[in-house]
């Protein structure tokens, strides 16, 4: 069981360690025990998954990432508590050095063009989402598609 466990998970030996599967179970449990500890831990197992996180980097748990490996965040970002980061493959989300995020974050990488009055959600369009360096997202802040904030903004 576990064998084939193993060989279903995305695994990659040159560059993760633990199996893409058994990081996501990781992760789930340190949510479970505490949504502030394990901050550095919670960036490392991301790191493994794909995404690219500078040095300092702290992530709190009880949030939601659909796609870590399109993840690039600068050195000393905090991300706080109960996030949503909707950002699919082929776009990214990037956010800058010295940024701070409060709670309740939602990061969309993906809409719809306005359609018809038969049907108002057209085609889907996706853009990615950048953050600059020293900027400080307040709490309960929904961030669209193709945003980009620059440096040192306060957006609340």
């Amino acid at each position: 069981m576990i064998k084939n466990l193993y060989k279903s998970t995305f695994f990659n030996a040159s560059r993760n360690l633990i199996p893409f599967t058994i990081t996501k179970l990781i992760l789930v449990f340190i949510d479970f025990i505490g949504l502030y500890k394990f901050q550095i831990l919670r960036a490392s197992l991301l790191r493994n998954t794909g995404a690219k996180l500078g040095r300092g980097t702290k992530i709190c748990g009880g949030g939601f990432i659909s796609c870590p490996k399109s993840l690039k965040f600068g050195e000393d970002v905090w991300l706080s508590v109960k996030y949503e980061i909707h950002v699919r493959e082929g776009c990214q989300l990037e956010i800058g050095d010295n940024t701070a995020i409060a709670p309740n974050l939602v990061v969309l990488s993906d809409t719809h063009e306005i359609g018809s009055a038969d049907k108002r959600a057209g085609a889907g369009i996706h853009k990615s989402v950048s953050i600059g360096k020293g900027v400080w997202v307040g709490a309960n802040v929904t961030i669209l598609p193709g945003i980009s904030i620059g440096n040192g903004a306060v957006v609340s």
